[in-house]
């Protein structure tokens, strides 16, 4: 039987507080992504409740390639 994780990579869309605890990051910045375009919400209740499970994937490996590209923005110290 396929665990957890597997299970919800493979649904569509996903909680908002769920996509916040995927990302380590509050539930009002992920709502502030959305806003800006950079994830894809759904209003399946009242107001914004979803987010799509492909728009997390492709912001993050965005930003993974952004991180390879420019690694000054992981703002570390010059030794």
């Amino acid at each position: 039987m396929p665990d957890a994780l597997q299970q919800k990579r493979r649904r569509l869309l996903v909680r908002i507080a769920e996509a916040a605890a995927d990302l380590d990051v509050t539930s009002r910045h992920i709502r502030q992504l959305v806003r800006a375009g950079d994830l894809e919400g759904y209003k399946l209740d009242r107001g914004l409740s979803h987010v799509s499970t492909a728009s997390i994937r492709a912001f993050l490996k965005a930003r993974r390639a952004d991180l390879t590209r420019r690694p000054e923005s992981l703002n570390i110290a010059a030794a």
